[in-house]
């Protein structure tokens, strides 16, 4: 059974745009950059959260590439690495069959969604009103 609630959301996001565009042979890869997105946006998030003023002296074209690219290196690294995206697909469709613990990771993926972009819009609201 697949406990890891990271590997559950790269299997989420994967099948998700699997479904979506059928045409999509990478789907793994697009899995992987959507993750890695959310988990930008949390950092962004925690960044802004921490520093306040002093991130306005920063460049945020640079500051996004120093968060995006090691993001993306350590997804691909943990998620598709040696086929490992495969791995996590099938092992996570043969577990489906365990409602219960597929609807509360379902149900914790789309609170950890709803969580990452509530808080982004919040700062940005913040630094649009020169609140922050």
């Amino acid at each position: 059974m697949v406990r890891n609630f990271y590997y559950y959301s790269f299997y989420f996001l994967a099948e998700s745009i699997r479904k979506v565009n059928k045409n999509n042979k990478d789907y793994l890869f697009s899995g992987v950059a959507f993750l890695s997105m959310l988990m930008m946006l949390n950092t962004f998030t925690i960044i802004y959260l921490i520093f306040r003023y002093n991130v306005k002296a920063i460049n945020p074209y640079l500051l996004s590439l120093c968060i995006a690219i090691p993001l993306l290196g350590l997804n691909y690294y943990f998620l598709l690495r040696n086929n490992r995206g495969k791995e996590i697909v099938e092992l996570c469709k043969k577990n489906k069959t365990l409602i219960k613990t597929y609807y509360l990771n379902l149900v914790m993926f789309i609170l950890y969604v709803v969580v990452t972009f509530a808080s982004t819009g919040y700062i940005a609201y913040l630094i649009r009103h020169h609140l922050l």
